[in-house]
């Protein structure tokens, strides 16, 4: 009986890279096919809570592969950003593949010295702002995929956080080149409506785009208006 293919995945590495810049890291693990027949290992990671597209490796019968995970690199950095400019303060985020975890400390911010500011004379209070926008939707997962050619789509789930129903929500994707220049848009309705609250529902908006496209931005609003309920931007 000949044995199919069969995978293991070994070293998950995260290591920080600074000759890349501040923020950067290398993430690599090790897959190798320890069957007697060629296959296709479908890798897939996550950081923290965010799921990254998985990734097709193509193993023949005993090969071992050391693979670099790009999009994991790309999402740690921008956790990375986020808490030096005090945006979070989760300082540790955990990558994990297939069993393994490898746990990833941020360096401390630095702590700023308060400088004494010599009394004024008292200033015209300002009005308060405008409250914040509140946030409706809550994206669970976002699976973005480009065939060489011009075919795209961008799919994934959101959840209705508020405690309303939201009828007509519709998904929209433009996509840009590496220049951050604008050259399609496409929007498709997410399949529950209305949505009620608390409940999930999937979206998937597909169509022919430019061949030049590298980057994408994907944001959900009423049909009947401008009213943006989540933002979502990635390479």
């Amino acid at each position: 009986v000949v044995k199919p293919a069969e995978f293991v995945v070994t070293s998950l590495r995260v290591v920080p890279a600074p000759e890349l810049g501040e923020g950067y890291y290398h993430v690599t693990v090790a897959i190798e096919n320890v069957g007697a027949l060629p296959g296709v290992y479908q890798l897939k990671c996550r950081v923290s809570d965010e799921e990254m597209a998985p990734i097709e490796v193509e193993l023949t019968a005993g090969e071992k592969k050391t693979v670099t995970l790009t999009g994991a690199e790309a999402t740690i950095r921008e956790l990375a950003a986020n808490y030096k400019n005090a945006k979070t303060d989760q300082r540790e985020q955990v990558v994990s593949i297939a069993g393994l975890s490898e746990t990833v400390t941020f360096p401390a911010r630095p702590v700023v010295q308060p400088t004494y500011t010599p009394p004024t004379k008292p200033a015209v209070t300002p009005p308060p702002p405008a409250p914040a926008p509140v946030i409706k939707l809550q994206v669970l997962y976002v699976e973005p995929h480009m065939e060489e050619g011009s075919y795209a789509y961008v799919a994934g789930e959101v959840k209705n956080i508020s405690d309303e129903s939201l009828a007509n929500v519709e998904a929209v994707v433009n996509f840009y080149t590496n220049e951050g220049r604008l050259m399609n848009t496409l929007r498709a309705v997410i399949e529950q409506t209305p949505l009620l609250a608390g409940k999930k529902s999937r979206f998937k908006v597909a169509g022919y785009v430019d061949a030049t496209v590298a980057r994408y931005s994907l944001r959900f609003q009423f049909l009947a208006g401008d009213v943006i309920l989540h933002k979502v931007e990635r390479e």
